[in-house]
């Protein structure tokens, strides 16, 4: 027996660890609930080091799924909680940056990935700082009561809970000066020139002069004012329209978080000459748009998109129509998703998906959508000596599934429109109930009510950055006429003449970048039979489906003046290019009337962002 040994407090706590553990081990193996998640979080920044509040980080899976995807907070952090391990690819896309793509972003059961996200206007990075453990620990609540009852121990497991753990890795809070009442300021101003038609589904986006600014009030308000302003190209007439949209910042993780939007338009209209048009006049068109929408996360894998808005639309008379629209997104995950839409009433430009061959920048497409909206007047008409608003009832569910590189889309619509008007031409005087046209020397006609039913399914290759290689099959109504001669050139009897069919089309299209260049480029072609009017759909869900005929859309980015912070480009569009898809129609005294669904349209602009 030792004599004189007493023992230290240390030694008295290893052997009551020890004690315990041999103890609880068997107790306690068959309750312990080992978590093998991990997490990822970070911080997206500016050019300046700033962090950039409000930029969408999307987190996606190695089947090119989206899993979550979050906004990010006042000082440009974000996260990720309980991710299974895996390789995962984080994407960020903030307006006026280049968006940010990483690839083989790793987690590791246990442990928290950080990531440091600095945007830029030509040239976006991520990097992965490294791996620390996370919140998610393969310690159980008992293992931490044990340790800390040592007193020897008990100073280096001092520990935060994982919120307070996330706070702390984010910059201390700094109290707000004058000039951060005006934050994250963003904007693009565009000119251009060129001809314009006036589709419903093919205007091309701005009328000579447009902008849009985006900023964040107080770090709380997400504010974006828009304009579209120039002249009619056929006749110098004034055109305008502006468009204010807010929304709360702090409310984005809420169920419910409505943007807010107010839009007023003014478009002159010539004068009905009596050699063209006959009798009566008509000065301008007003219109003003209060909407809402919002997106609101019904469950995990089911997200919701809704609206609504109230039109008031003054022209001789006023009309006042309420116009609705919903997009359910639902995501089976390995199965593929599946999109269901809903609108009535007056389109709503900003929520069609479909963007027809045209390019899209992922850093502006929100000051776009606004932009566009604003191009787009309601389609106006004349019916029996009465004004006519042109409105649609569409339905549709699209299901699409990616394989690796690879993605496959079907879908099925139905639309019923009322008072549809396409654009007419003619070689002389213009029959009754057709109003000058805005934007070029045509008119707008009146063919009544049209309804149709169609399908599309699509098929695309992406090879790398350079090049997206699609093909569309689709079926759908179109209007035809089979008597080229009219009896006479009364609006009834041209309605009569126009009926109801149904045809096959083929369309292609190629998207992509050049290297070196960083020219964007998108080409597309519909092969169908031209001698019947093909309206377009647009579609609400990710279905693609071109304009008739040919078109080609080219972006060119181009080096900017030393004393801009931003970038410019320049822009070329060009829609059926060979005017293909006009139906030509005869009067008994030799004009000739032509119905234009998808009217040539030719257009050139330079943009500014910053």
């Amino acid at each position: 027996m030792l004599t004189g040994y007493r023992p230290t407090p240390q030694f008295l706590g290893a052997l009551a660890l020890t004690w315990v553990v041999c103890l609880s081990t068997p107790l306690q193996a068959a309750d312990m609930k080992v978590k093998l998640y991990g997490s990822i979080v970070g911080f997206v920044t500016g050019p300046n080091g700033i962090g950039q509040m409000g930029a969408t980080v999307s987190l996606v899976n190695r089947y090119d799924q989206l899993v979550h995807r979050t906004l990010t907070n006042e000082r440009g952090a974000f996260g990720f909680d309980s991710l299974t391990p895996d390789l995962y690819t984080v994407r960020v896309n903030q307006t006026s940056f280049a968006p940010a793509l990483k690839n083989g972003v790793r987690v590791e059961p246990g442990e928290r990935s950080f990531l440091s996200i600095q945007l830029a206007s030509l040239v976006s990075s991520i990097q992965l700082i490294y791996a620390a453990p996370g919140a998610s620990s393969l310690m159980t609540d008992d293992w931490k009561w044990v340790l800390r009852t040592s007193a020897a121990s008990r100073p280096i497991l001092r520990f935060l809970p994982s919120e307070q753990a996330r706070i702390a890795l984010e910059a201390p809070p700094r109290r707000k000066s004058a000039s951060q009442v005006f934050t994250d300021v963003h904007g693009i101003l565009s000119l251009s020139a060129g001809e314009m038609g006036n589709a419903q589904s093919t205007s091309i986006s701005d009328m000579g002069t447009a902008f849009a600014l985006s900023t964040a009030v107080l770090g709380t308000n997400h504010v974006m004012l828009s304009g579209n302003l120039g002249f009619s190209p056929a006749n110098g007439l004034p055109a305008a329209g502006f468009r204010t949209s807010f929304r709360k910042i702090e409310d984005v993780e809420s169920l419910w978080n409505p943007e807010v939007k107010l839009t007023v338009q003014q478009v002159f209209l010539p004068m009905h000459s009596r050699d063209r048009f006959g009798g009566g006049a008509m000065s301008d068109i007003r219109s003003m748009s209060l909407g809402f929408s919002d997106q609101i996360q019904l469950a995990e894998n089911v997200q919701l998109e809704a609206g609504a808005s109230l039109d008031s639309i003054s022209v001789l008379s006023r009309m006042t129509y309420i116009s609705p629209y919903a997009l359910v997104t639902v995501n089976l995950k390995d199965l593929g998703s599946i999109e269901a839409g809903f609108s009535s009433g007056i389109p709503q430009t900003e929520m069609y998906r479909s963007r027809r061959g045209m390019l899209k920048n992922e850093g502006t497409t929100s000051l776009h959508q606004n932009v566009t909206a604003l191009s787009l007047m309601p389609r106006i008409s004349v019916r029996d000596g009465n004004t006519r608003v042109q409105r649609t009832e569409n339905y549709e569910i699209t299901y699409h599934k990616n394989f690796g590189s690879r993605a496959i889309s079907a879908g099925v619509f139905s639309e019923n429109m009322t008072n549809a008007a396409l654009t007419m031409s003619s070689s002389g005087l213009y029959p009754l109930d057709a109003i000058p046209d805005f934007n070029s020397n045509s008119a707008v006609f009146n063919i009544g009510d049209f309804h149709r039913t169609g399908f599309s399914a699509s098929a695309s290759q992406k090879f790398g950055d350079l090049m997206t290689l699609s093909l569309i099959l689709s079926n759908g109504g179109v209007l035809r006429t089979e008597e080229r001669n009219l009896a006479s050139d009364d609006p009834t009897e041209i309605r009569k003449s126009i009926h109801r069919s149904r045809q096959n089309a083929i369309s292609a299209m190629v998207s992509g970048n050049v290297p070196q260049a960083g020219t964007q480029y998108a080409l597309s072609y519909q092969w169908t039979d031209y001698r019947a009017l093909t309206p377009g759909h647009l579609f609400l869900t990710n279905l693609r489906s071109p304009d008739a005929g040919l078109n080609i859309s080219i972006r060119q980015r181009v080096p900017s003046p030393a004393f801009m912070s931003g970038r410019m480009e320049i822009s070329a569009e060009m829609r059926n290019l060979l005017a293909q898809g006009y139906l030509p129609l005869e009067t008994p005294d030799g004009r000739q009337l032509r119905l234009i669904h998808t009217p040539r349209a030719l257009r050139g602009g330079i943009s500014f962002f910053f």
